[in-house]
């Protein structure tokens, strides 16, 4: 248990399959980039959302989240190596809230370390 108002550095979002944890996912996507204060006050401790799926990162045999971000999300990550993000992910670890979809879908399999 932690003491009132320290915050979860992990959560897991844990349903059966068809019961909308993705879609709450997404939508935490979109308030987060359209309206962040009705996350609040969690979210102000983020400066960064990175959503991530790891079906599908699994199934184009992406082996790590900056090489998922740079093929999958080109119009943020185009100029940017795959190093630098890795780094940047790194320096920043404490204002990044990654968003890890489908882990259930993919537990089991090598790629996940």
């Amino acid at each position: 248990m932690k003491p009132q108002g320290t915050l979860l550095r992990h959560l897991i979002l844990e349903g059966r399959g068809g019961t909308g944890k993705s879609t709450l996912l997404s939508y935490l996507v979109y308030l987060f980039n359209f309206n962040k204060a009705a996350l609040e006050p969690w979210a102000s401790s983020f400066k960064y959302m990175l959503p991530i799926s790891l079906l599908e990162m699994q199934s184009k045999g992406h082996d790590s989240i900056a090489r998922y971000l740079k093929k999958e999300e080109p119009s943020t990550f185009e100029q940017v190596t795959e190093e630098n993000i890795e780094q940047f992910i790194q320096e920043n670890r404490e204002q990044i809230l990654l968003l890890l979809d489908g882990y259930d879908e993919v537990a089991h399999t090598p790629f996940i370390q």
